[in-house]
């Protein structure tokens, strides 16, 4: 299992589910705000506040009734190997219009005060509809707006988290076989950007930690 040499970084995920595609999910990378740490206490800490960003914040708008947000997790990436925090939350969505496949996302950019790809991350969702699209490969600038709010919302959990704040990242991690040697890095996130042209996010080969 991967572990970072970070002190004090973690994962704030949020776990969807599909009655007719694979279950997804969305990860943003984080890390105490003061550089301390992670603790059991901290992580429920940050679970409680995604968990009451998804059941309070988010409008069950936010997914079509094909989906639901199954469960909210902060996992401990430091060398720790503390325990996952898991809370269930089954949201199930309720927004309006002709459902379209799953693999058709909408993409939030993340950005941080550098320059370059590197320095950027990208947030997919799905669960989407036929009232928000403009033509068959691009969604409405409303609907890009709308999403680019929710990752700010959900950015602003994070940093709300008692006991223990956690600040959003953009984590760096070491390519494997680079010929010199290669810290773990992170820089914070300043903004987000909704994107209106509709990506296709395949499932990633790297399976995801437990």
């Amino acid at each position: 299992m991967f572990r970072s040499a970070i002190v004090g970084l973690a994962e704030a995920i949020i776990r969807f589910t599909a009655t007719s595609s694979p279950s997804w999910e969305v990860t943003m990378h984080c890390r105490t705000a003061d550089g301390s740490a992670n603790t059991g206490a901290t992580l429920d800490g940050l679970a409680a506040a995604l968990a009451n960003l998804v059941t309070v914040t988010f409008p069950t708008t936010i997914v079509n009734p094909l989906n639901q947000i199954a469960s909210v997790v902060a996992r401990d990436l430091s060398p720790a190997l503390l325990p996952d925090s898991v809370t269930l939350t089954p949201v199930v969505g309720t927004r309006a219009g002709a459902t379209i496949a799953n693999d058709s996302t909408l993409v939030v950019t993340q950005k941080t005060a550098k320059v370059g790809r590197a320095y950027r991350g990208r947030c997919y969702f799905s669960g989407l509809t036929s009232f928000d699209l403009v033509s068959p490969s691009e969604f409405s600038v409303a609907t890009a707006e709308e999403f680019e709010d929710y990752v700010e919302q959900w950015r602003g959990a994070c940093v709300a988290a008692a006991p223990k704040s956690y600040l959003p990242v953009i984590y760096h991690r070491p390519k494997v076989g680079h010929p010199k040697p290669q810290d773990d890095t992170t820089d914070a996130i300043t903004s987000n950007l909704g994107r209106t042209v509709i990506a296709s996010q395949r499932r990633r080969t790297r399976p995801i930690r437990r």
